[in-house]
Formats: C-alpha cells, structure tokens, sequence
C-alpha cells in the first residue's frame, strides 16, 4: 500500500465496479427447518400431539413442502413407514418436545411464528368506518378538540 504525499500529476484510475453480487431477492424468505431432537413424534408442553392434519405424501421433501406452502403450517412430523405419513403441525407450542424415539417419526420445526403478510396496497378501495357515535361509554385518552354540546356528569379526571 503506497500512500501519496503531494498531489498527483495525472488523474488516478479505478477498476470498474463488481457485478452484482445476486440476482433480485425473491418474493419468499427462504425458510431452514430444525429438525428437534432426539428423534421422535412432536409434542407440546403438555406432552399431547398437538395441533396438527395428516396427509400422504412420497418422501419427507414433499412433507416439508406441504408446510412451506401452507402459511398456518410450522412445522412437520415425518413417519416415513406409515399410510398417512405426513403431520402438518398448526402450532409453535407443538415442537417442545419429542416422544417415542426414531420409530415414532422426525419432528420438523420451520416456522417459530406465523408469517408475515406483506402490505396492503396503498390506498385502499373501500373507505374506513364512519366514526362512533357520540357520546362513547370509555372515557377518551385526551381532551377532545372542541368543546362538548353538554356538560358530563362528572369532572374529567387528569
């Protein structure tokens, strides 16, 4: 690294700029599942099955795809020798622990939270509700703007 101690005679030059490093993000996050362990059926904190639906499906990937494209799904359970080998978990609370060990299944956790929906396009097409009507029963958070038509009954308290 040399460093300049008067000005230079002629400009200095750059290289050109790297290419972007990827390509636009894409619409989805990507979404990592955890698999719980020790290996077994998923369970809740209370020690039930929890929340969940059964389908079939050929191989624990489709298992897993079931729940990405399901946006209550958040998590899976895989029983890989079994007709209806697929559980489709609808609760966080389902994946606080495992049971059975790996002849029960693989408890698949992928979500922690439910997803985040993406905005509204602005501004919508039907209007707000109209405003309530007057007087309201709870007593408002600050004074009102205008003066009332009539006096309350009791003093407004600060």
């Amino acid at each position: 690294h040399t460093t300049t101690r008067s000005p230079t005679k002629r400009p200095t030059t750059t290289r050109a700029p790297t290419k972007a490093p990827t390509k636009a993000p894409s619409r989805s996050p990507t979404v990592m599942c955890v698999e719980i362990t020790p290996y077994g059926c998923c369970r809740d904190s209370t020690g039930g099955a929890g929340d969940y639906a059964r389908v079939s499906v050929g191989a624990k990937g489709e298992c897993q795809q079931a729940c990405f494209n399901n946006a209550a799904c958040f998590g899976f359970e895989w029983r890989p020798n079994q007709n209806l080998n697929c559980e489709l978990h609808f609760d966080a609370d389902d994946f606080s622990a495992t049971a059975g060990g790996s002849s029960c299944g693989y408890c698949c956790q992928c979500r922690t939270g439910p997803p985040t929906m993406p905005p509204a396009k602005s501004p919508t097409k039907m209007p707000t509700k109209s405003p309530t009507k007057s007087p309201t029963k709870m007593p408002t958070k600050s004074p009102t703007k205008s003066p009332t038509k009539s006096p309350t009954k009791s003093p407004t308290k600060m």
